[in-house]
């Protein structure tokens, strides 16, 4: 059976004392609810307020009003106010008045930067808000040691700093010792100072080096210690994967004694590290044999592009001379080469024999072998050249290897490895690597005069290639600016690869100049030339070669200035080998071979090079007078 349910409503106006109690309760409620939530208002003005009151006391410099308000509002942010409903609402307040006391310590630091004094104020508000300051102006003038330290600020910045900020209480635990480091930073800044810059300059093993020296180092002090040894890890962070892909490119160049050298510079640094105990393995086994130190003459020789079509050279023109004279063909070098390699000669590279500050340097080769020194002079093919047949520029090839363009005895356009001197010694040395020491092949000695491989790289050249071309009878050129930065950037590239391949750059200076008939500001104005439009592309080089031979003293002011420009190695000619060691230079002769020199073989000396000297000469092209 269903049931019904019902709801009582009974009548309780029976009940008059419950509904008075009820009223009472209700209303008090209401009125204690007003109560608390005009006092929480309240509270919520009254940190409005204080924020207010605190910040235009700072702003006035007033820190005797400021001081007590903050204090007030760390109670506040501690005990919450009323009930502790309020904590939030005053530690959000406190957090602003501290962003504001942070402002002003942006101005203490300014003041202390400029080597200024802080008012009395300014020290009481560092003082008696420790919590709040202390930690900023540790940092601060921790920072101002280290950047004194680096040279970038001076001392009496730092002594002022320690002067005003190092007694007070809250500061005395963290910094009231640095006064007495002093003594050491100014002793051993030098050296801090100089490792920073080889840092800066990515002379990464340099600042690892000098860092290291200090962080070890007793006598130093520890502040010294432990800035050095901050630094040393954050050159070891930056030094890693740039030296292993130096290492890789080395590796990759047959540049084994280079790369193994590499290898254990590092791993000073990176004792276990797995990848370089793997790549040193691989070096050694293809490291040549016992190296000895040579005490001998180091030979040069030099030479110039090469005839890769006879036929255009030596047809009878006004250029036929001058091809027979100063140049040789590809089979010549060919010869050359294979004459060199069987007196026991091997190929290094210039920059061996001294360092970049000039300073000559031992040479260790295999045991019986004979250093030689190639140069490549004027490798940039003028507008004459093209009358002689050689090359007219280089590439990079399908393969990405540096290769010669030329127009063939039909007047076609052919891309060839064996066009020029680059690809044949590279062959040569692939099939005869005892020809070459730790991969080097030779020096590329450029002008700036016309073009570099071919390539018109500024507007500068652009006059005088076309007066060149106009003077042999060839067209004009006429590159807009896209096309000449997209040539230098073709250049850059064909000279990485070549770098990557063992062949090192010169200077020949920019206009192929008689440099010791010029006064100084010829010399500043072709060398700046020089090293904006070609040094620009090819990177740092030691090497100049004087045009003709025609030298400067080195202890002329005129040498003095290429010396302070990083030139440390002038080449001039001779028939004989010659090298002097100078006040920061070293000077060599160089030998050149071409056709003239091999047809007067006697008059320079070449049997020493050649066992017949006269066998070299292709005399199935060449003219027979």
């Amino acid at each position: 059976m269903a049931r019904d349910f019902y709801i009582d409503n009974r009548n309780h106006s029976e009940n008059p004392v419950f509904r008075r109690i009820l009223i009472i309760v209700l209303t008090l409620v209401l009125i204690v609810s007003g109560i608390f939530g005009f006092l929480l208002l309240r509270e919520q003005n009254d940190a409005d307020e204080e924020l207010q009151t605190f910040a235009a006391a700072l702003g006035d410099g007033d820190y005797d009003q400021a001081l007590p308000i903050y204090r007030d509002m760390q109670e506040k942010a501690l005990s919450g106010g009323l009930f502790g409903r309020n904590k939030e609402l005053y530690n959000n307040a406190r957090i602003s008045m501290e962003a504001l006391i942070d402002e002003v310590l942006d101005g203490f630091e300014d003041q202390l930067r400029a080597g200024k004094f802080l008012s009395a104020a300014d020290l009481k508000l560092a003082a008696e808000m420790g919590e709040v300051t202390g930690l900023r102006l540790t940092t601060l003038v921790r920072s101002l040691c280290v950047e004194y330290l680096a040279g970038e600020v001076e001392l009496p910045v730092v002594e002022s700093a320690l002067d005003q900020l190092a007694e007070l209480e809250n500061l005395k635990a963290t910094i009231g010792g640095l006064p007495d480091q002093l003594g050491k930073l100014t002793e051993y800044r030098p050296v801090f100072i100089q490792a920073s810059d080889d840092l800066a300059a990515s002379r990464f093993l340099e600042a690892a080096a000098g860092f290291q020296k200090l962080a070890e180092s007793e006598e130093s002090g520890s502040m010294v210690r432990q800035f050095s040894a901050q630094k040393l890890d954050e050159t070891k962070t930056k030094m890693y994967t740039p030296l292993l892909a130096d290492i890789d490119s080395a590796m990759a160049g047959n540049r084994y004694v280079t790369a193994t050298a590499s290898i254990d510079q590092l791993a000073v640094y990176f004792p276990e590290d797995a990848q370089l105990k793997a790549k040193k393995q691989e070096c050694q086994q293809k490291l040549p044999g016992k190296l000895v130190e040579f005490n001998g003459s180091v030979e040069h020789i030099v030479i110039r592009p090469l005839i890769v079509n006879p036929a255009a050279a030596f047809d009878g023109d006004a250029y036929a001379q001058a091809a027979n004279d100063a140049m040789l063909t590809t089979t010549e070098f060919n010869n050359i080469l294979t004459a060199l390699h069987a007196k026991g000669y091997i190929l290094i590279d210039v920059n061996l024999l001294a360092d970049e500050n000039g300073k000559p340097q031992a040479l260790r080769l295999p045991e019986g072998k004979r250093p030689l020194v190639l140069t490549i002079e004027g490798l940039n093919y003028y507008a004459t050249r093209l009358k002689s047949g050689t090359s007219e520029n280089l590439v990079l090839d399908e393969a990405g290897e540096v290769s010669a363009v030329y127009t063939d005895a039909t007047g076609k356009k052919v891309t060839a490895r064996e066009a020029e001197a680059i690809g044949l010694l590279d062959t040569f040395v692939s099939k005869n690597p005892d020809f070459s020491f730790d991969g080097a092949k030779g020096t590329i000695s450029l002008t700036g005069y016309e073009c570099v491989f071919g390539y018109i790289t500024d507007r500068d050249q652009l006059d005088d290639r076309n007066q060149a071309l106009e003077a042999v009878g060839l067209a004009q050129v006429s590159p807009n600016d896209s096309e000449i930065a997209a040539n230098r950037e073709t250049v850059k590239k064909i000279i990485q690869r070549l770098r990557e391949t063992g062949w090192s750059f010169a200077s020949s200076t920019y206009g192929f100049i008689n440099a010791r008939d010029q006064d100084m500001n010829r010399i500043v104005a072709d060398t700046e030339k020089w090293l904006a439009q070609v040094g620009s592309l090819t990177g740092p080089v030691r090497a100049i070669h004087y045009p003709n031979g025609s030298f400067i003293n080195g202890s002329d002011l005129r040498a003095r200035y290429l010396i302070d420009q990083g030139f440390v190695i002038f080449g001039g000619l001779g028939a004989t080998p010659y090298q002097y060691a100078g006040e920061g230079y070293l000077y060599i002769d160089k030998t050149i071979v071409n056709g003239f020199s091999l047809r007067n073989s006697k008059t320079y000396q070449l049997e020493r090079f050649f066992e017949n000297p006269a066998g070299i000469l292709d005399t199935k092209v060449r003219p027979k007078k």
